[in-house]
């Protein structure tokens, strides 16, 4: 069955994200302090292993398995599972919730910067929405199974 080339791009992309997640934890789990290094620029830089709250000191491990879920997105999204569109579906709605929050920060504080590349965060949220819902799109994952 022929695969939709934005589908194909996600699904690289996917696959090459959790490996980067992959190397990123494995690295983490033999000694690197990465994530433990506040990074960014300006007064709140922080390290991005305290996003994680209470799962901090296990963020090596944490990293690791968010790696192989999202690599197990990206073959999903490859052999045109339904799961893995449904999957994506759901984080994309979530982020797009995060991000919106996101903006309403970088407003309250002033931070254009933050505002700006939000707005550019939700205008390719939105499209890879508006893609995965395109009917030629869904039908391919519902006839895959």
């Amino acid at each position: 069955m022929q695969r939709p080339p934005g589908i194909t791009l996600l699904a690289i992309g996917s696959m090459l994200n959790g490996l980067l997640m992959l190397a990123v934890g494995v690295w983490t789990l033999m000694g690197s302090d990465f994530l433990f290094i506040p990074s960014g620029y300006g007064p709140n830089r922080i390290a991005i292993a305290t996003l994680l709250g209470p799962l901090a000191p296990y963020a090596g491990w944490v990293v690791l398995c968010l790696g192989v879920i999202v690599g197990l997105i990206g073959l999903g999204l490859f052999a045109l599972q339904a799961w893995a569109r449904f999957i994506l579906l759901a984080v994309l709605v979530v982020v797009s919730v995060l991000t919106v929050v996101e903006i309403g920060s970088g407003l309250k504080h002033s931070y254009w910067g933050v505002v700006l590349v939000g707005l550019l965060k939700l205008a390719i949220y939105a499209f890879v929405l508006w893609y995965l819902n395109k009917d030629a799109v869904r039908r391919k994952f519902s006839s895959a199974a």
